[in-house]
């Protein structure tokens, strides 16, 4: 964990949201490459070697704090928070 800034994992009964790992990038391969994903988004269909980096560059990043979003023992979706400034309290 990165600092106690943010918990490790949030949940509830149908969905968890949990610090992003090189054991999620699987899951998110299965939609980071589809091309219908893409539809109205400004980005370009990565390659599956585009997207294993940017992941695992997401995931090192110390600056940022990358979620998972899982759904029944899939990753969906994620986020990421950064610009915090814990010295200003600026959440």
């Amino acid at each position: 964990m990165k600092n106690c800034v943010f918990k490790n994992k949030y949940f509830n009964s149908k969905i968890k949201i949990l610090f992003t790992e090189e054991k999620h990038i699987n899951d998110l391969l299965d939609y980071s490459l589809n091309k219908r994903f893409y539809k109205y988004l400004e980005y370009k269909v990565f390659d599956k070697y585009e997207a294993i980096k940017y992941f695992k560059k997401k995931i090192n990043n110390k600056k940022i704090y990358f979620y998972s979003i899982v759904f029944k023992k899939k990753v969906i979706g994620t986020f990421s928070i950064h610009n915090i400034n814990v010295k200003k309290k600026n959440l």
